[in-house]
Formats: structure tokens, C-alpha cells, sequence
């Protein structure tokens, strides 16, 4: 620490400034131990006798005085007395030497109390500018977290934004398909009334045609029924002819050959050592032919047709030939040698097989 005098002293001419040794490598005097002052500095500063004052020459000079920051003036007496030579001024000096010594104690004293109110003065700005300072950094601090938590509301709020628009963007979507959707139930709706118009139409039609059926029906029925009478009064006029009745009987001798044949194929299968030369057709009947004319003239009709109707079934023999195959019956005649002719049957025989 270098301390500047700037105000102009007495130097004699041809001696240079005087430089106090004082450096700060020297203790500053902590343990209160006072040392002599400089050759140099014991006669610095000091003013000179008047008898001398005409011979000196009024020069300016620089004064320089090395310090360190632990120095302390209150704690070393050296380092006050360095100071106070270096502070004081030739005219401050001559005026102190003027004073008496109480009045050069109270001016100390009031310059001390100067100081003191000066250094606690000094002492509470320096606090007040401390804590400024940390609650200027403090500040500084919340203006950059307050400048991040404004930075990231701000994206925040761009995002809110961009799903706003997205929202929208759907709500819009949403009310397009909406108003289709209400557009599509109008012409379903329209659809529906058409289509129950013509349930309706198709209703009355059904209905008339339901009752057309009925006519129908009862219009059919009364053709059966007019047909059945037609059909009955046929067959009752076709039972009357002679035709009918010829053929029935031609229908009851056929029927009677092949179911002779028949028997006599079943018999010959089942007993082969049965000499079917003994058995001749109509034997056996000559009684039946006694009875009256007129009772078999009456049963020949139904009988006859019965005869007809067994005739047309063929009956199937035990050995799984059917007998109205005519093969059958061919190999029997031809493994017998005898021919059944119709001439050979009479109407007797026919009477008594369809009885």
C-alpha cells in the first residue's frame, strides 16, 4: 500500500526524497514491541529553525510509504508514528507545535471520535452494501429462476396451445361428422317411413290375396269335390258295363295261371322229390260250381279286383325270386314240360280264386 503526499514541503536542496524502509515483510508490531525509527525518517518532516527559514528553497515532492493490508497503526506504535509523520502537513505540524497540550488532546480526541463514528459509519454502509449485495444476488437469483419457470410456462403454454388447436381441429371433425351422421339418420328416417308406406301397401295386398285364396280354395274344393262325384258316378257307370266285367274276369284267369305257376315254383324249391304232375288246375272245384250264379255274379266285381290289384304285386318266393317274373315261371314249365294255357282255366276255376 502506497501513500501519496501530494501537498508541497520544505526540502533542502541537494538531498532526495526520503523513503521510509518500512516494508511489509516487517511485523506489524502484533506483539506491541516498538522499534526506532529510520535515520531517514526522525528528520522528516520536523520543520526547520526560523533563523534557517530564508535559506531554504520551497520544493514539491512526492512522499511513498510501503504498507501491508495487517498493518495496524493501534497495534503498533511504529507504524502510527510512520503514518502520522506521512499524514501530517509542515503547516498542520507547525500548528500542532502552536498547540498546547490540552488543546491539541481535545482536537485528538474529537478527530478520534470523527474517525470512530466515521469508521462505524463506514462499518454499517459496508453491512448495508453486504447485504445488498446478497440480496441483489438473492434477487438475481429468483430473476433467473423466475426467467426458467417463465421459459418453461411459456412451453407449456405452446403446448396448451398446440393441443388446443389439435382439440379443436377434432372438435371441428367431430361436428362435420356429426352434422353427416344427422344428415344420414334424416335419410335413414325417410327410408323407414318409405318402407313402412310400403309395408303397408304390401299388407293390404297380402291380405287381398289371402282372401283371393280363400275364394280359391273354396272354388277348388268345390271342383274336387264336384270331381269326386264326377270320378264316383264314372266308376259307378264303368262297374255297369259288360267290358268292365269281361275284363275283370280276364284280369282273375291270368292272375290265377301265374300264381299257380308261382306256387308250383315255390313247391318245387321247397320239396323237390314232390311229383307236381298230381296237381291240375280246377281240381277240386267241380262243388263250387253248384252254387248259384247269381251270388258269384255279385262277388266277382270286388273279388276281381282284388285279384287284379294281388295280381299286379308280385309275391316274392322263399328262395328271393319274385313270382310274377315270367323267367321263373318259364323254367318251371320247361323243367317240368307242362304249359298251363288260359283256355285250360274256366271261369269256374276263376270264381273259386278270386273267392
Amino acid at each position: 500500500m502506497a501513500l501519496a503526499c501530494p501537498a508541497p514541503v520544505s526540502q533542502i536542496p541537494g538531498r532526495p526524497p526520503v523513503r521510509p524502509e518500512g516494508s511489509a515483510s516487517e511485523p506489524s508490531s502484533s506483539q506491541g514491541a516498538a522499534r526506532p525509527p529510520p535515520p531517514e525518517a526522525t528528520g522528516f518532516g520536523l520543520p526547520d529553525p526560523p533563523e534557517n527559514e530564508g535559506q531554504q528553497e520551497k520544493r514539491s515532492y512526492v512522499v511513498e510509504w510501503t504498507l501491508s493490508e495487517d498493518d495496524s497503526a493501534l497495534e503498533n506504535i511504529d507504524t502510527a508514528r510512520h503514518l502520522f509523520h506521512v499524514a501530517l502537513l509542515p503547516a498542520e505540524k507547525a500548528k500542532i507545535q502552536a498547540m498546547s497540550l490540552n488543546q491539541f488532546l481535545e482536537s485528538t480526541r474529537l478527530s478520534a471520535v470523527r474517525i470512530e463514528t466515521l469508521i462505524s459509519i463506514g462499518a454499517y454502509y459496508k453491512e448495508r452494501a453486504r447485504r445488498c449485495l446478497q440480496a441483489q444476488e438473492k434477487a438475481e437469483k429468483n430473476v433467473a429462476e423466475l426467467e426458467l419457470h417463465k421459459k418453461e410456462l411459456l412451453l407449456i403454454v405452446g403446448t396448451t396451445e398446440d393441443e388446443v388447436k389439435l382439440l379443436s381441429m377434432a372438435l371441428d371433425e367431430e361436428k362435420a361428422a356429426h352434422a353427416l351422421t344427422r344428415s344420414e339418420l334424416r335419410a335413414a328416417e325417410a327410408r323407414l317411413a318409405e318402407a313402412r308406406s310400403l309395408l303397408v301397401v304390401r299388407e293390404q295386398a297380402i291380405k287381398g290375396a289371402e282372401l283371393k285364396a280363400e275364394e280359391l280354395q273354396a272354388q277348388l274344393g268345390a271342383q274336387e269335390k264336384a270331381a269326386q262325384e264326377r270320378a264316383q258316378n264314372a266308376v259307378q257307370l264303368f262297374r255297369e258295363l259288360e267290358e268292365f266285367q269281361e275284363l275283370l274276369e280276364e284280369e282273375a284267369v291270368n292272375g290265377l295261371i301265374q300264381g299257380f305257376n308261382d306256387f308250383r315254383n315255390q313247391l318245387r324249391r321247397l320239396c323237390p322229390n314232390f311229383d307236381l304232375n298230381l296237381l291240375q288246375p280246377g281240381a277240386g272245384v267241380e262243388g263250387l260250381m253248384a252254387e248259384p250264379v247269381e251270388a258269384t255274379g255279385e262277388a266277382a266285381p270286388e273279388a276281381s279286383l282284388e285279384g287284379a290289384a294281388r295280381g299286379a304285386t308280385p309275391e316274392i318266393a322263399p328262395g328271393g325270386t319274385e313270382g310274377g317274373e315270367p323267367g321263373a315261371t318259364a323254367e318251371g314249365a320247361e323243367a317240368e314240360g307242362v304249359e298251363i294255357e288260359p283256355g285250360e282255366i274256366s271261369a269256374g276255376d276263376a270264381a273259386a280264386a278270386v273267392s
